[in-house]
């Protein structure tokens, strides 16, 4: 499938910097539909996400619990299963709102709601097996790391890059060739992301910078607005007075930095999405070379 996008190719050889350029180009032209588009999804995910993140904390600092390790345990479970079933949404909406950009010639600008919602259906079962093998894959060995101190940087860093990177590549080959079963656009995927080991990570690294950083300033706001909330939270409150006094601003401000933070995180799909199309342009014309060369040869 190529590109009908007058604008910016899905389908070009990019250096790293030129792919992290490119992002932001698209960011430049396309940011009103794309915020527009996605909201209608991403907002009521940041607001049931925010409902139980709030829950559990005010819970937590009420002190209404018979042990505090027990409800650690359960705000971590709990906000790590919401929060990852958030992210595989947020994915697959902007992986669709990736495909329909470039599969349409109008672009984002003359997108529905409903243009939107037929590209996601298609991609969702798909997308969810994924996101489970991404996260069930990091618990143990995000366990493993924990307990073997000395080795767990080389631990991370082999996990990040033999399996999180060519399975964050999955969604694009699920989105750009729909054509595929789930398990042929998984082991794709792996070779895509084989085939330009170094640039995969280099570009993976420079991204997650840009996500941590730019979701820097809204994670201070909700830690300070977290300890403030512990301290006009005392033993007696319930969580519904406790949501109808301070913490009804508290859960406003959790669902803006959850919407906000699935926000960065649209960057490091973009930058996945034109590594896919370099990648795959860069194996084409690898191919084509190959395929006049032995027709040069007979």
């Amino acid at each position: 499938m190529k590109s009908n996008s007058e604008h910016i190719k899905l389908y070009e050889y990019r250096t790293l910097g030129n792919k992290v350029n490119t992002v932001f180009d698209f960011i430049h032209e396309n940011w009103r539909g794309w915020l527009r588009l996605s909201i209608y999804i991403l907002l009521p995910v940041s607001i049931v996400a925010s409902i139980g993140i709030v829950n559990l904390i005010t819970t937590y600092f009420s002190g209404n619990h018979d042990s505090a390790e027990d409800i650690k345990t359960t705000m971590w479970v709990s906000t790590y299963a919401v929060m990852a079933i958030g992210f595989m949404i947020a994915n697959t909406t902007f992986m669709a709102l990736m495909r329909y950009y470039f599969t349409h010639d109008g672009g984002l600008d003359t997108a529905t709601f409903t243009d939107i919602r037929k590209e996601i259906t298609p991609m969702l079962g798909k997308m969810m097996v994924i996101a489970f093998m991404v996260f069930a894959i990091a618990i143990p060995f995000s366990m493993v790391s924990i307990f073997t101190f000395l080795f767990a940087p080389i631990v991370f860093l082999f996990y990040w890059a033999m399996v999180v990177n060519p399975l964050m590549m999955a969604p694009a080959v699920v989105a750009f060739e729909n054509n595929r079963g789930l398990w042929d656009c998984i082991l794709h995927a792996f070779k895509l992301c084989y085939d330009e080991f170094w640039k995969m990570m280099g570009l993976m690294i420079v991204m997650a910078l840009l996500y941590v950083y730019s979701q820097a300033f809204v994670s201070g706001v909700w830690t300070i607005a977290t300890i403030l909330l512990s301290t006009y939270t005392n033993d007696s409150e319930t969580i519904a007075n406790a949501m109808a006094g301070g913490s009804l601003l508290y859960y406003i401000i959790t669902v803006a930095a959850t919407l906000i933070q699935f926000y960065a995180y649209s960057v490091v799909v973009m930058a996945i999405a034109f590594h896919y199309g370099s990648v795959s342009q860069s194996k084409e014309d690898a191919d084509l070379e190959s395929a006049i060369n032995n027709f040069e040869n007979l």
